[in-house]
């Protein structure tokens, strides 16, 4: 059976600790979330999102009201990191030690009291109350990575950002983002850097961060080695020159036909005496 990550079918809201904090609907509705995940499971990680989700509210007035609850010591929020990383690894939230209804509780969960008086049918119905965490664990503590490298997305990038980690897995987005920090991408062109090399990844088929790497590596080389260049030498004609432009030359003799060598000293004759006259 699944863990019980979300309830899905009911949340219990106990009014008389909440009255006159000056909490307002959506508030009230957040805490009977993290209360009644508490109440079931004795552990509560639900993300912010998964909060909004529940209470049909956006991200934003749900981590208004995680905060404003936290300010007020009615929750406690516990940061877990992966070893030797900023990555977060999970996130729980618990009630105060002391809540301002002044219910004793135990570390982790609500008063042994409240624990008596749940109904039988409340805690039959965990069964519709199980939704796989996994999956939002993972996009929360990606976000998380995210917003260590750049700052806080807007809600619509989030969602980009959370289908992305949904696609490719948890390990290679928060992989891509290394590589992009590494390479000086800025905020304004994180997601279409991420969503390029990731969809780079997928279609080379590279399934971890040792084949994410192996196949940079190679790329980086393939990109860095000379390409062979063509060759576009000029081909050279040559000309060969008329014979009588030749060195060395000599006009072959031709023969004249005896008339007209006679008709042409006549009439060089016929100059000479000319010229005499």
């Amino acid at each position: 059976m699944a863990e019980i990550t979300t309830p899905k079918k009911f949340i219990q809201m106990p009014i008389y600790d909440l009255k006159g904090l000056g909490l307002n609907s959506t508030d009230k509705v957040i805490y009977s979330e993290i209360f009644t995940m508490l109440n079931v499971m004795d552990k509560c990680f639900m993300s912010n999102a998964r909060l909004a989700e529940g209470a049909e509210v956006s991200l934003k007035s749900a981590s208004r009201s995680v905060n404003k609850l936290k300010k007020i010591g009615l929750i406690n929020v516990k940061m877990v990191y992966k070893p030797n990383s900023k990555q977060i690894e999970n996130r729980y939230i618990t009630l105060s030690p002391n809540m301002r209804g002044g219910y004793p509780q135990k570390s982790g969960g609500v008063s042994s009291n409240m624990r008596r008086g749940i109904p039988k049918y409340v805690q039959d119905n965990r069964l519709f109350n199980i939704l796989s965490n996994k999956e939002e664990e993972e996009e929360e503590a990606s976000l998380e990575f995210y917003k260590s490298v750049w700052p806080e997305p807007n809600e619509i990038l989030q969602s980009k950002l959370r289908n992305l980690v949904k696609v490719h897995s948890q390990i290679l987005f928060d992989h891509a983002i290394s590589v992009a920090a590494s390479n000086g991408v800025t905020s304004k062109t994180s997601y279409v850097y991420l969503s390029k090399i990731l969809a780079d990844w997928k279609k080379n088929k590279v399934v971890d961060v040792k084949t994410a790497d192996e196949y940079m590596k190679n790329r980086n080389k393939d990109k860095g080695s000379p390409k062979a260049k063509k060759s576009y030498k000029k081909k050279t004609v040559k000309e060969s020159l008329p014979e009588w432009a030749e060195d060395g030359y000599k006009a072959p003799k031709q023969s004249i036909d005896k008339d007209k060598k006679a008709q042409l000293e006549k009439e060089l004759r016929q100059i000479d005496g000319d010229n005499h006259e």
